[in-house]
C-alpha cells in the first residue's frame, strides 16, 4: 500500500507530494526562505538592533522625502520627531550649518521634550526615509530603545 499523497500550498503555487518527509523538508524549506526575505527586508538602523528597528518600525511611519524638503522650520510647534532610516539630513539656523545627520539619528526632538518652539530647521540633504513620531509615538520610543532615549537625553540636557 503506497503512502497517500500530501498537497502543500506555497506562496505561489499548489504542490501535490508523496510523501510526509518530502513535505517536511518542502515546508521548512519555505520557512527558511521566508525568514530569509523578511532579515533581508529589515536591515537595522546604525545604532539600533533588528529587534529595535522593528519596534520604531511599528510605533511610527515611514515616509520617504526628497531632497532639498524642509521638514521642520524654526519658530514652529514641534507636533513630530523623526529618525533618520536612509538618506542625509541638515540642521540649519538662518544660513548656519549646526549638524549633519545620518542614519539612526533623531531630529526635532527638542521641541516636544522641552513644549518649546523649534529652534533650527532640519532639511533633506539628499533623498531620504524617516520614521515620522508623534509625541506619544516619541515618548514610547524613548522608553522601549534605549539608545533613542540617550539620543534625546544628550540633547535636551
Amino acid at each position: 500500500m503506497s503512502p497517500l499523497p500530501y498537497t502543500y500550498e506555497f506562496a505561489s503555487a499548489t504542490k501535490r507530494i508523496d510523501s510526509h518527509n518530502a513535505y517536511t523538508r518542502e515546508l521548512r524549506r519555505d520557512i527558511r526562505a521566508a525568514r530569509r526575505a523578511e532579515r533581508r527586508l529589515t536591515r537595522s538602523l546604525p545604532g539600533l538592533t533588528v529587534a529595535e528597528t522593528r519596534i520604531l518600525e511599528r510605533i511610527g511611519t515611514r515616509l520617504s522625502v526628497s531632497k532639498g524638503t524642509t521638514i521642520a522650520r524654526s519658530g514652529e510647534v514641534g507636533q513630530e520627531a523623526f529618525v533618520l532610516a536612509k538618506g542625509g539630513l541638515e540642521v540649519r539656523r538662518g544660513s548656519l550649518r549646526l549638524a549633519t545627520l545620518h542614519p539612526g539619528a533623531l531630529a526635532g526632538e527638542t521641541s516636544i521634550l522641552n513644549h518649546t518652539l523649534r529652534n533650527a530647521d532640519v532639511v533633506v540633504t539628499e533623498a531620504a526615509e524617516v520614521v515620522v513620531l508623534t509625541p506619544a509615538e516619541l515618548r514610547s520610543a524613548i522608553e522601549l530603545i534605549p539608545s533613542l532615549g540617550i539620543q534625546a537625553a544628550a540633547r535636551v540636557a
